[in-house]
């Protein structure tokens, strides 16, 4: 069992089901990643940017997938670039070291300097696992309006009920496991 998300290593039925969860996205397909040299890590957009400005090319909006083994899978609104050939390619550095991501292109949806909530799908039925989705969802839900009112890179000071459900977060995490 993996210790949290990964990419997923084949497009199964959790991953089609989370797809058809999002709503109006291209099939999924492996991008390989190659992250700029001043990648600041999470800041796909600004790096994407960063890339056309260097080399041409285009931004594709769309969703990295993930999945946590049989427990649930999470899709997180994300940028990768186009080349001028038509190839993807994501140059954002992730902390996890990953070589690949799974990216369901999505040409409905733009980034306009405000955080998308993720989408997140359980894998099997088991109350712990909503309980956990949920716990998540509320997370997200408290601290993208706290960010969407703050100017983009004000410090961020997490409320009470954020570091309750962070640490509640934490301990179903690790039932889970």
């Amino acid at each position: 069992m993996t210790k949290g998300l990964t990419t997923p290593s084949e497009i199964n039925l959790g991953v089609l089901q989370l797809c058809n969860k999002i709503g109006n996205v291209e099939e999924p397909v492996f991008v390989n990643i190659n992250p700029r040299d001043d990648s600041i890590g999470n800041e796909c957009f600004i790096d994407v940017n960063n890339q056309i400005k260097e080399y041409g090319g285009k931004i594709k909006y769309g969703w990295i997938l993930w999945i946590w083994d049989n427990i649930f899978a999470e899709a997180t609104f994300h940028a990768v670039w186009e080349n001028t050939n038509g190839q993807l390619l994501d140059v954002t550095l992730k902390k996890d070291n990953e070589k690949t991501i799974l990216f369901a292109p999505d040409n409905n949806r733009k980034f306009d300097n405000m955080r998308v909530s993720s989408v997140r799908l359980p894998l099997q039925n088991n109350p712990k696992i909503k309980e956990l989705i949920d716990s998540i969802d509320k997370f997200d839900e408290i601290y993208l309006s706290i960010c969407h009112k703050l100017d983009y890179g004000s410090q961020f000071i997490p409320t009470q009920e954020l570091i309750y459900l962070q640490n509640k977060i934490r301990l179903l995490k690790k039932e889970l496991s």
